[in-house]
């Protein structure tokens, strides 16, 4: 049985009211909390990994910051287990059509990981020629968001996984190039992110590297 400390975000953003949370899979904690609805504001998916070994994701901040989209947006967010879930949860939001979709997820240059099994499954990868199919509940302007590390990694020169969704999809994707510490965030639509890498200087001196990847720029 799944940890319900694992779905704890989006049960509590559901209850809230502020934000729909879906768990597609089959299973004892699949039911969906609320139904999605649609209102005048642009709509947005954000994907939650079942696993996450440091809490990146499952914390206090990333409660605030769904809380602060869905003051510009239609929150939809989702536990995925597996890239299957991924697509489930795109495939169910294609009439609605969607402004944002964030994927969070611990990473590396070719893959975002979902949960800690083994197996292509588990991981959103640049061997997923099929996610294309399902990038067509996307608007023409909309943006992705991998806040995953390294996804970025090589900017327009490298063989990541940002360069490969915004091939597939022909949207702009935002990624890091590296491992992101914090991140400054434009909610109000049209939605925004910069990603930066805390860095020392001499040893002491705090210093911030922005290490944002827009898949867009020159």
């Amino acid at each position: 049985m799944k940890s319900l400390k694992r779905l704890g975000l989006a049960v509590i953003l559901a209850l809230s009211g502020c934000a729909t949370a879906y768990k597609p899979s089959t299973n004892s904690h699949s039911n969906d909390l609320t139904d999605f609805v649609d209102t005048k504001k642009p709509n947005a998916v954000v994907v939650f990994p079942i696993d996450d070994y440091n809490s990146a994701f499952y914390n206090y901040k990333e409660e605030e910051f769904v809380e602060r989209l869905a003051e510009n947006y239609d929150v939809y967010a989702v536990i995925a287990d597996n890239e299957n879930d991924v697509y489930a949860v795109l495939d169910k939001m294609k009439t609605s059509k969607v402004d944002l979709l964030m994927l969070n997820g611990h990473g590396e240059p070719k893959s975002l990981c979902l949960s800690n099994l083994n197996g292509e499954k588990y991981y959103i990868d640049t061997s997923d020629a099929e996610l294309r199919a399902y990038l067509g509940c996307l608007n023409k302007g909309a943006k992705i968001i991998l806040f995953s590390c390294h996804t970025g990694e090589g900017k327009n020169k490298g063989k990541n996984l940002a360069n490969f969704i915004a091939d597939i999809s022909e949207r702009e994707v935002i990624a890091p190039d590296g491992i992101p510490k914090h991140r400054v965030t434009r909610f109000k639509a049209p939605f925004d992110i910069n990603f930066y890498a805390d860095k020392k200087v001499l040893g002491f001196i705090p210093w911030s590297t922005n290490i944002t990847y827009r898949t867009n720029q020159l």
